[in-house]
């Protein structure tokens, strides 16, 4: 059965009832958790907080780390944990230590970081200009192996990897995924996240190219993003949006998500839900009034 976006119809059927909005529960924001915990070395960027309380950090010095994914069910959810991310690499590291560049289907969505110095460029996946940006990243790192010198951070942020990979012509493709692994050893990374189409594909080099992932809620097993072994049903008990699963490096460690603006968990709440099978079967129950 095909997944539809739950709608409810109460003319279909008068006993069923919309189901209340309800608040989301508070959970820890950004702003507060980073008040605790920094200063920390720079060249650190805050993934979540790990059971214990600490933060978990991803080393933007060490290359072998290579690209990090963000990924799961929600398309939604995957946006809020990436903004999370790239805010916090904000957050921690001085302007003068990092640049962000960011590639989006929903520009907006990421408004919160116009506000930040580092934030250089904040364009629509589809408009022409994201090309160039890809092709001037790559340029970066090409020069960057030709002088060898250390040089400020650079972050290139992907939302929605799979579409704009797939929007690019043949030789766009190849630049992103020499770009995304040649990068990490230039100080220059490419941070994605991706809801892909369940049963999509995922070209080999571009898999490659991202040995570092955080897993969202996946229900099923469908998400060509998981790693092998990946438990289906510890992933598929995640609250979406408000905890994750890193995979890194053969560890399996999950944090919880600090929302990077007040609100991001009432729009976890207010999202919409996929069709089930109940719902199937409930929509075809007869009107108790006996009214065709």
């Amino acid at each position: 059965m095909s997944e539809q976006t739950y709608r409810p119809s109460l003319s279909h059927n008068p006993r069923r009832r919309a189901a209340a909005i309800q608040p989301a529960r508070p959970g820890p924001r950004l702003s507060q958790v980073l008040n605790q915990v920094l200063p920390l070395p720079p060249g650190n960027v805050m993934l979540g907080l790990c059971d214990d309380g600490l933060p978990l950090l991803f080393d933007l010095n060490e290359p072998d780390s290579g690209g990090l994914l963000v990924t799961g069910d929600s398309a939604l959810a995957n946006g809020l944990v990436l903004k999370s991310v790239l805010l916090a690499a904000c957050r921690m590291n001085p302007a003068d230590s990092l640049n962000l560049n960011l590639i989006s289907p929903r520009p907006d969505f990421f408004d919160v970081l116009e506000r930040e110095p580092h934030l250089q460029i904040n364009f629509h996946s589809r408009s022409k200009e994201a090309g160039l940006l890809l092709e001037e990243f790559a340029n970066l790192i090409a020069a960057r192996e030709e002088s060898g010198e250390p040089s400020i951070i650079q972050l290139l942020a992907i939302d929605g990897l799979s579409e704009f990979f797939e929007a690019l012509d043949a030789d766009h493709q190849e630049l992103l995924l020499w770009a995304a692994s040649a990068g990490p050893a230039c100080g220059a990374w490419i941070v994605a996240g991706d809801a892909p189409e369940a049963g999509a594909e995922v070209p080999v080099s571009l898999d490659e190219a991202f040995p570092t992932r955080l897993v969202n809620c996946i229900a099923e097993a469908g998400n060509p993003w998981l790693p092998e072994g990946a438990p289906i049903r510890r992933l598929a008990g995640l609250e979406n949006g408000r905890s994750a699963l890193l995979f890194a490096g053969g560890e399996r460690i999950q944090v919880q998500i600090a929302q990077a603006e007040r609100g991001d968990y009432d729009l976890l709440a207010s999202e919409a839900r996929a069709w089930t099978e109940m719902d199937e079967v409930l929509s075809r129950f007869p009107d108790s009034s006996g009214v065709e």
